[in-house]
C-alpha cells in the first residue's frame, strides 16, 4: 500500500496547476500496477480515452469540462473538487488525489497515478474504475 497524504497541496490545486499541465497535448495516467488495465488519458480538448494494454489510440469514453465529467450520452458522472477529492454525481467523495499525483479510491487504495491532478483522478475514477462508460 503506497503512502499518501490526505491533504491536497493548495499550490498544486485549481486553475494554476491545470494551466501548468495544460501546455501538454495529452495527459496519461496509468494504473498503479504495470500489468493492470485499462488506463485513461485526457486530451487537451477534454476528451477522455480508455486504453487497454499497448493500445495507444484508445476509445473515446467521456469528456471533462470545467472539472465535471460526462459520458458520451452527456450524463453527468461527477466532478473533480478543488479540495483534492473526486465526487460522484450525488456529491459523495469517491476518491482523492494527493500532491504526488497518486489516485486513491474511497477506501484509500492506491489505484493509479496521474499527471493531471484531481481532473486526471476524476477522469479515471468516474469512468473505467467505476464502470460508468456505457
Amino acid at each position: 500500500h503506497a503512502p499518501h497524504d490526505h491533504f491536497y497541496a493548495p499550490h498544486l490545486s485549481g486553475k494554476g496547476y491545470e494551466s501548468h499541465v495544460a501546455s501538454s497535448e495529452s495527459y496519461t495516467f496509468h494504473s498503479a500496477r504495470d500489468d493492470a488495465n485499462p488506463y485513461t488519458t485526457v486530451e487537451s480538448n477534454g476528451h477522455i480515452y480508455k486504453h487497454i494494454g499497448s493500445d495507444t489510440t484508445g476509445d473515446w469514453i467521456a469528456t471533462v469540462h470545467d472539472r465535471k465529467v460526462y459520458n458520451l450520452h452527456d450524463d453527468y458522472l461527477g466532478r473533480a473538487g478543488t479540495d483534492g477529492n473526486v465526487y460522484d454525481k450525488h456529491d459523495n467523495v469517491i476518491g482523492h488525489v494527493d500532491n504526488q499525483g497518486h489516485v486513491y479510491d474511497s477506501v484509500d487504495h492506491h489505484v493509479c497515478d496521474t499527471t493531471y491532478g484531481v481532473v486526471g483522478g476524476a477522469a479515471y475514477l468516474l469512468t473505467v474504475y467505476n464502470g460508468n462508460v456505457a
